[in-house]
């Protein structure tokens, strides 16, 4: 006979499904947070805490916002591989918010370049390891019917942080003083660390890997009330699972055109960090204020915009929002390179030009989410496909983690080759034919949309070929 088990307290809305979704959602929230919040102060930074000479300022925040990428490409597929292979998702994730805390207090606190930098590393691989087990939990967690609406919803709060970090640090440091400023990174990082120590994992997976449900979700159980315990099954199957698991995925034509998007879209997105601040002053001579607000029309609109997004993707499935998505947006990009334009008269700076930019800018803001969003969903759908055909091919835990550990790294590479491909472009072709480059390739992921992800009924997705 078993040894009868008490739940803990609050056993019930611990575990929930709406409790870890909003834990994971808080936990993504303060990455981007994070990740932005740096951005209005590290000038003042580099030249009042760390006396960096004013000719070398601009080195220096190019290296330490590129290093989050670049530590992302490394460490998202190593996270992805060990979270896959712990059926506990709560402990990483606690250990990766310690060494956020960790690192956001070595960031405020340098005086030095080399902390800086290893204080933005910890961060990276911590917002890494968020991105990875919080989008596998998701996943796992809610209803596959409102998968869509779900991580629309989160991704509402996602960019708010996107908005919000940058916003509240620079507003701060003026009128507050440096440690204030820091100090609400760090009570977001405090009430993040209470809501995932109450969390308690879901019991269920989505995708067993055998006939033995029953048993594997008793032991997923068992973890969140007695401990970690060491995953059993065949270890020769666990070491296939492992070798052929970047195999499969990478000749899966859904999860490469997923990726590409992903890529195109972080590129773009940092491309016009780069470019819009320049071009709108020097087109336009529009200030700080008038290029804050142009950020703010970019992103806004996606916190209205991403829950019906995402119920829209629950109700006709991915490849018709994503289509209709990215063709609108290469027309917005055309319009974009038109506007200011002085070879064009109506759309000059003296006339309708920057009319024509701030509308262009909304209309991106207002299209993204119908794209944003279809990463996981397709992802999700994809490893389903795979482990239906062929259960335990992945492993007794699946293949979540390390497949959104893909997205992660495909995110990251645009981030690292964004800025330096927009302003290369820029440079070598001009503004105009720069946006006009990237209008091109998002009708090219259009076809690629219609050709490779989920058909208009979500219930009757295409099967995932892993054949090479």
């Amino acid at each position: 006979m078993g040894v009868l088990r008490q739940n803990p307290v609050g056993y019930k809305w611990r575990s929930s499904k709406w409790f870890i979704i909003s834990t994971i959602t808080l936990a993504l929230f303060g990455e981007t947070f994070l990740y932005a919040f740096i951005v209005p102060i590290l000038d003042y930074m580099l030249r009042t805490r760390l006396h960096i000479d004013r000719s070398k300022t601009q080195k220096v925040t190019s290296t330490v916002l590129g290093l989050h990428g670049a530590i992302s490409i490394v460490a998202g597929p190593i996270i992805g591989h060990f979270a896959d292979k712990n059926p506990n998702r709560k402990t990483p994730l606690l250990l990766s918010l310690f060494a956020c805390i960790i690192g956001t207090l070595m960031m405020a606190g340098t005086h030095s370049i080399p902390i800086l930098l290893l204080g933005r590393v910890l961060q990276a691989v911590a917002g890494s390891a968020v991105w990875i087990i919080g989008y596998a939990t998701i996943a796992d967690t809610a209803d596959q019917a409102n998968l869509g609406m779900i991580m629309g919803i989160a991704m509402s709060f996602i960019n708010l942080g996107v908005v919000g970090g940058p916003a509240v640090s620079g507003l701060l440091l003026e009128v507050a003083g440096y440690w204030i400023t820091w100090m609400v990174p760090l009570l977001i990082l405090a009430i993040d660390l209470v809501a995932r120590l109450l969390m308690i994992e879901s019991p269920s997976k989505s995708f067993p890997s055998d006939t033995k449900s029953t048993e594997t979700a008793e032991r997923a159980d068992s973890t969140e009330t007695t401990g970690l315990l060491p995953a059993h099954g065949d270890p020769q199957a666990q070491s296939s699972s492992t070798a052929g698991f970047w195999r499969i995925m990478l000749c899966d034509a859904r999860v490469l055109t997923v990726l590409l998007i992903q890529i195109m879209s972080i590129t773009v997105g940092t491309c016009f960090n780069a470019t819009i601040p320049l071009h709108v002053q020097e087109t336009f001579g529009w200030g700080p204020s008038k290029i804050g607000f142009l950020f703010s029309c970019l992103v806004l609109p996606s916190l209205l915009i991403s829950p019906l997004a995402g119920w829209t993707r629950d109700r006709v499935g991915t490849r018709a929002p994503a289509v209709i998505s990215l063709v609108l947006q290469a027309a917005m990009l055309v319009l974009l390179g038109i506007a200011g334009n002085e070879r064009i008269p109506w759309a000059s700076a003296q006339k309708h030009g920057g009319t024509l930019y701030i509308a262009s800018i909304l209309a991106m803001g207002a299209f993204r989410p119908f794209m944003a969003g279809l990463g996981p969903i397709e992802l999700t759908a994809a490893v389903k496909a795979h482990q239906e055909k062929t259960p335990g091919i992945f492993g007794p835990e699946g293949g979540l983690s390390r497949v959104f550990a893909l997205l992660e790294v495909a995110a990251s590479v645009g981030m690292t080759i964004g800025p330096i491909a927009g302003g290369s472009l820029k440079e070598l072709l001009g503004y105009d034919y720069m946006n006009w480059t990237w209008s091109l390739l998002y009708l090219f992921l259009a076809g690629l949309v219609m050709c490779f992800l989920g058909s208009e009924d979500p219930k009757e997705m295409p099967p995932a070929d892993g054949d090479c």
